[in-house]
Parts: C-alpha cells; sequence; structure tokens
C-alpha cells in the first residue's frame, strides 16, 4: 500500500522515470488513477526482498530506489523483510551503483522504550526489533561509501 501511494506521489509530480517492483503479478493500470495513468510506468514483477538474485535487474539503472516493503501475512516476516530484506535491498542498491536508497521505516523505532513500540512489537510478533536491525545493517553495508547513500524515513 505505501509502496502504491509512492508511485501516485511520483506520477502527481510528474519528471520521473518510475519502476516500480513487486512480488507477485500486477496489473499496471492499478498503480495509477484515472487521472494519473500508469502508462509510462515500468512494472516488473517477481521481485522479493527475500531473494537477492531477484534485485539486480529491479535496481539496475535507477538513480534512487524507494524500499516501502514491509511483513506480511502474503509478504513474509519482519526477520525476512524489516531486516534481512532492508539489507538485501542496500546490497544490491550498492553494487548497481544506485545514488540513493530511501527506506520508509516507523517512527516508534527512534523510541524503543515507548508504548508504541513496545505495544506494536507485541502484537506483531517483534517488527520493530527487526526495523532497528534491518537499520543497523543498512548503515553498515553503507560505511564507507563516498558516492552513494540512504535516507530512512520515520
Amino acid at each position: 500500500k505505501t509502496g502504491l501511494e509512492c508511485v501516485r506521489v511520483l506520477l502527481a509530480n510528474g519528471g520521473y522515470g518510475i519502476r516500480a517492483a513487486v512480488r507477485g503479478e500486477y496489473a499496471k493500470e492499478k498503480l495509477g488513477t484515472e487521472e494519473l495513468p500508469a502508462d509510462d510506468v515500468d512494472l516488473v514483477t517477481g521481485v522479493d526482498v527475500r531473494r537477492p538474485e531477484t534485485l539486480a535487474d529491479a535496481v539496475a539503472g535507477a538513480g534512487a530506489v524507494i524500499f516501502a516493503a514491509s511483513a506480511s501475512s502474503k509478504g513474509g516476516k519482519a526477520s525476512e523483510v524489516d531486516d534481512i530484506g532492508v539489507e538485501n535491498v542496500a546490497k544490491a542498491c550498492i553494487s548497481a551503483g544506485v545514488e540513493r536508497l530511501v527506506v520508509i521505516s516507523s517512527v516508534a523505532v527512534t523510541r524503543p522504550n515507548s508504548f508504541a513500540f513496545k505495544f506494536t512489537n507485541f502484537a506483531t510478533g517483534g517488527i520493530m526489533d527487526k526495523k532497528v536491525a534491518g537499520e543497523a545493517k543498512l548503515r553498515q553495508a553503507y560505511k564507507g561509501q563516498t558516492k552513494l547513500s540512504y535516507t530512512v524515513l520515520r
């Protein structure tokens, strides 16, 4: 859902070449709206952040990548997506020379002692801990990079 919103914001602002990467089959028409059709969006299916071998083609030639995946019943556990998946995408972006990786996280990550962090972590089987771990792996992957960078949105 967040990824879809990212595509629609980029369509609304115009001027961007957009490649949308999704795990399964998806109809390109669903990416756009009646006012903002997705005709020029490059839709790549079969991309799974849990499987590094699916990432190279998805990020190749991109100037920036937005990581909007998160754990879900269809998409995988938090340990696979929010932790290892972030690391996999970071490594793929570095290998492909992508200038900027933007990772959409959660504001609660900054407050591990807060009720929101603890409750969300408890209710979702530890997703907040996995987001923290994924962000740490992201920082480690980019350590020493001088031309490539990342941004975490919370």
